[in-house]
């Protein structure tokens, strides 16, 4: 029941982290295209920059889901002895694939906003 919304949430976090860290690194962007770097250069960067932020997220989402998770179960189940802990395996990794497809996503459309298109 808490893994929709939290997912959700997660996601929506993700692309807005990976978002708004590309729009505010504009000038830096525009000074490493003076300095010579190429526009596959500053999408690779991006790409990067978004794939580490989304493991990040990734990783700290996790670890405060599964403690929150345990302690819902240690909670409940406190008196009742024996109670198998089951981990839902397909929804966490259904939310792990769409994260990392938002952040991806996003990061292609920061880095096309901000790399220049030369024609």
């Amino acid at each position: 029941m808490l893994l929709g919304p939290s997912g959700l949430y997660a996601g929506i976090a993700i692309v807005n982290a990976v978002l708004m860290g590309v729009s505010q690194r504009r000038r830096q962007f525009r000074t490493i295209t003076l300095l010579g770097a190429t526009d596959a250069q500053l999408r690779r960067m991006a790409l990067w920059e978004a794939g580490l932020v989304g493991a990040a997220a990734l990783l700290v989402g996790s670890a405060i889901t599964g403690f929150v998770g345990w302690l819902v179960r240690h909670a409940t189940t406190r008196d009742v002895p024996d109670v198998a802990m089951t981990v839902p395996v397909v929804p966490l990794a259904a939310i792990l694939a769409t994260c990392a497809g938002l952040a991806l996503l996003a990061a292609l459309a920061g880095s096309g906003r901000v790399v220049p298109r030369r024609t």
